[in-house]
Formats: C-alpha cells, sequence, structure tokens
C-alpha cells in the first residue's frame, strides 16, 4: 500500500484528505505542521501533500527542505492564495504540482495520478 503523509493545519480538512485517499486505497498520516510532519518522512513515503499556510514553517519552504532531503518525492501542494507565486517557485521542478483550494477527491487524486501516484492493486 502507498503511503502518504499530509500536512494540513486546518483539522476539517486533513480529515477530508485523510478519508478520500484511504477510501482509494492508500494508507495516509495527517501532521498539523512542518515539524511534527518531519518524522513521517523517515518511512517510505510515495507523496506529500502539503498546505502552503501552515503555522511556523510555510509549506512551501518544507516542501524546499524535503526536495533537498528526497530529491525524487512527488509533492502536492494546496494553497487557497495565488497559486502563480507558487507555480513560478517550483516551475523547474517535475515532482511537484500546485493544487487551489478549494479542491475535490477527483481533483486530489489528478493531481497525484499526475505525478504517477496511485494507489497499489
Amino acid at each position: 500500500m502507498d503511503h502518504l503523509v499530509v500536512v494540513e493545519d486546518e483539522v476539517i480538512i486533513g480529515v477530508f484528505i485523510r478519508e478520500a485517499l484511504r477510501d482509494k486505497g492508500f494508507s495516509v498520516a495527517v501532521a498539523s505542521d512542518a515539524e511534527e510532519s518531519l518524522p513521517l518522512f523517515q518511512t517510505e513515503t510515495a507523496a506529500a501533500i502539503i498546505d502552503v499556510g501552515l503555522p511556523q514553517i510555510s509549506g512551501d519552504r518544507l516542501a524546499q527542505q524535503l526536495r533537498q532531503l528526497r530529491p525524487q518525492l512527488p509533492i502536492v501542494l494546496t494553497t487557497g492564495y495565488d497559486h502563480q507565486i507558487y507555480e513560478t517557485m517550483f516551475a523547474g521542478d517535475e515532482l511537484v504540482r500546485i493544487l487551489g483550494k478549494p479542491f475535490d477527491e477527483f481533483e486530489l487524486l489528478a493531481s497525484l495520478e499526475s505525478l504517477n501516484v496511485r494507489p497499489q492493486e
């Protein structure tokens, strides 16, 4: 089973993402901030879904840190802000997708699939 890490400080959104992905066959761990999430990336993680508006360390900074630690980790950044900023910031990174909030489970799954992240059959 593919293991995903979700970093989202809004509990309701974190639960929505976790349940939507579990229903599709993924194993999912949810953290509410960057510090809480870092130990979760010590395990074999198939992808990360990270909210940009995290407390302490922003999601885009966390994504940049993860890129240094795990160069091949697929990352979906979610944001309610203007995504142009983040699309420009990660323009050269083929393993990052920007997903605007609000989104539904189909958009989330499409973002993961575009990174070749699918649940194992």
